[in-house]
């Protein structure tokens, strides 16, 4: 469906167009280095749940928040309502 795959934000620019929303508008969950790099280039609220890899200082850049886990991920987006940042 999209013509480059990650890192380049093609599917999170896709993904985003399909729902009616702006890439800034999207939260992207990614548990990646390229998945991280892809949500962050294509504009998205990107929050790293890791796998394999912890985030190093330049994922640490392009993320919005860290979860240890994906139960993490609730309290991450009911901190951030009202206009706030994610925390990291």
């Amino acid at each position: 469906m999209v013509e480059q795959g990650k890192p380049k934000p093609d599917i999170y620019l896709y993904a985003a167009k399909q729902l009616g929303f702006e890439p800034c508008e999207c939260i992207a969950l990614e548990d990646s280095p390229n998945g991280v790099r892809s949500a962050a280039s294509a504009g998205c609220r990107t929050i790293m749940v890791p796998d394999l890899t912890q985030p190093d200082s330049e994922l640490a850049a392009l993320i919005s928040a860290k979860a240890d886990s994906l139960f993490d991920v609730i309290n991450i987006i009911e901190n951030q309502k009202g206009g706030q940042n994610f925390g990291r």
